[in-house]
């Protein structure tokens, strides 16, 4: 008998501090922050954070990320075109006001995690690189009673967008490269409309009461439309960036037209990374065609641009240059998809970046593997991801082989060649 009390004892407390757990939620969520698919915490009114990665103080910007960056905007300026770098702040470090103690709990820093960020921008603004600051013009209008992300997803409302948008502008006029005119569109709220979210239906399964929808207003700002890198590109801003700025519900590219008063063409790619849009726009036969007189990147802070080594800031800066002169003898295989370079011809004192153009293919993966002159081997690949980057050039460093050079590259995409490709190397 005395187990049986003791036994619903505990089960008493237990049921208590599930009750207790769950009062303290308006939603009725239980165990949001140990949800493995997607960590959260929520907040007051009915705002909801991601764990990871936005109650982090810090984010990856090493002293060598900001060299890079500053040899791409260099690299650019010198052939007409201005970088304008746009890092999107997680919305942890803007909504502070809703923020919960549990996100405390987990050692953030709203002041922290700010003054990190704004040390970040006056790191590149130092090394000659335009920069937008989202993170005021974002926590400005919150504190203005506006909401600038969804309530239950991690992306920019259209508010948001259109406070980014004049963030860039502001970042333009400071430079003294332009004089952006900040009119010509009306912004008059013309509605709301619901935008899908995985977010939202990932918290939803953890909570009783119904969350509050995706939802954003809409404005009468001019509409642009999001484009395949390929066609013939003539806009004077070229916006490349991430999810934050591909929902066209938000219309950011609208709002960017509207803040700069120039033309703009979008390829923001939802799941391509940092560097998704950049290398689908850069490796374009648009781009070469028609440089924009403005490269607007956005790229949420978290995004760690050291992620993937030295590839991705090669291939942008070697396409930024131009710079791919030494056309190599190629030998294609009669499969169609392999095909070897002689690299012999190169100075191994010098460094160099791989540049192949396989002939319009839609590879999505390219494998180079380097033979050296006693016939050891080293293997390198790009992949490309999202449809929208396979525009069919690949760039890889010549980067970690070896102090003699490489004799032969053997290349092999998951596709076949156009004809015989075009291999190059470019002066990095």
């Amino acid at each position: 008998m005395k187990r049986l009390v003791k036994a619903l004892a505990v089960s008493t407390v237990a049921w208590g501090i599930a009750s207790g757990a769950s009062a303290q939620s308006t939603y009725g969520c239980d165990n949001l922050d140990g949800f493995n698919s997607l960590p959260s915490v929520e907040g007051a009114e009915g705002v909801f954070y991601r764990v990871n990665p936005e109650l982090r103080n810090f984010h990856p910007f090493s002293d060598e990320t900001v060299a890079d960056v500053a040899r791409l905007s260099q690299e650019l300026a010198q052939r007409g075109t201005t970088l304008v770098y746009l890092p999107i702040p997680p919305k942890a470090m803007v909504m502070t006001e809703n923020l919960p103690r549990r996100a405390y709990d987990y050692g953030f820093e709203p002041n922290l995690a700010a003054s990190v960020y704004d040390d970040m921008i006056k790191r590149l603004r130092d090394a000659g690189v335009v920069v937008a600051d989202a993170r005021s013009a974002l926590a400005a209008g919150a504190q203005g009673a506006s909401e600038p992300y969804f309530k239950t997803d991690y992306r920019l409302s259209a508010v948001g967008a259109r406070l980014a948008a004049q963030s860039v502008a502001q970042a333009l006029n400071g430079n003294g490269s332009f004089a952006p005119t900040g009119g010509g569109f009306a912004q008059a709220p013309i509605g709301k409309v619901e935008v899908d979210s995985d977010m939202r239906q990932v918290l939803q399964r953890r909570c009783l009461i119904e969350l509050p929808k995706v939802e954003t207003d809409q404005f009468a700002a001019p509409q642009v439309q999001s484009v395949n890198a390929r066609p013939g590109f003539g806009a004077n801003i070229a916006l490349v960036g991430t999810e934050y700025s591909a929902t066209p519900e938000v219309n950011f590219a609208g709002f960017l037209q509207t803040a700069t008063g120039m033309p703009v063409t979008q390829i923001s790619l939802d799941g391509g990374g940092a560097f998704g849009a950049f290398s689908a726009f850069v490796t374009s036969d648009a781009f070469q065609q028609g440089r924009p007189n403005v490269i607007v990147w956005e790229n949420p802070v978290y995004n760690n641009l050291a992620q993937f080594g030295d590839q991705p800031f090669r291939e942008l800066i070697a396409a930024a240059s131009s710079n791919c002169s030494i056309e190599l003898p190629v030998m294609a295989s009669l499969e169609g998809s392999v095909a070897t370079a002689d690299l012999s011809v190169l100075d191994p004192g010098q460094d160099f970046t791989l540049y192949v153009d396989t002939g319009g293919s839609t590879a999505s993966i390219a494998q180079f593997v380097f033979q050296s002159m006693e016939g050891l081997s080293r293997t390198k690949t790009v992949v490309r991801s999202h449809p929208d980057a396979r525009t069919g050039r690949f760039y890889v460093p010549m980067s970690g082989l070896w102090n003699e050079g490489a004799r032969t590259v053997d290349i092999q995409i998951n596709t076949s060649f156009s004809g015989t490709p075009r291999v190059s190397a470019c002066y990095y």
